[in-house]
């Protein structure tokens, strides 16, 4: 057998010149997200800037693209440290554009 091409789709002839598999070339796509458990100490709420400031974050708005964006996924209610400060726990999540390769 020869193969005729590898581009996009796979062509293989036989000895005889007939067509033995006509296939198309296998693809993977990527979806990955990035998560970021935190905790605020101060007695304020810093959650919503934090996440403000990630997305004003240069790398971030190339990564992500126009069409994602970070989210405040999860912001829990304050408690009491260790340390008897308040302490509020939070999630932000971005989404990186999907790749096909």
């Amino acid at each position: 057998m020869v193969p005729l091409g590898m581009q996009k789709r796979l062509t293989c002839l036989t000895s005889e010149g007939r067509i033995v598999a006509r296939a198309k070339a296998a693809t993977a796509t990527e979806k990955i997200t990035l998560t970021l458990d935190a905790k605020d100490t101060s007695n304020g709420d810093r959650a919503v800037k934090y996440k403000e400031a990630i997305a004003d974050c240069s790398y971030f708005q190339a990564a992500l693209g126009r069409t994602n964006e970070v989210k405040l996924v999860n912001l829990m209610q304050d408690m009491l440290g260790p340390e008897g400060r308040k302490i509020s726990q939070f999630t932000l999540e971005c989404r990186y554009p999907e790749k096909t390769r």
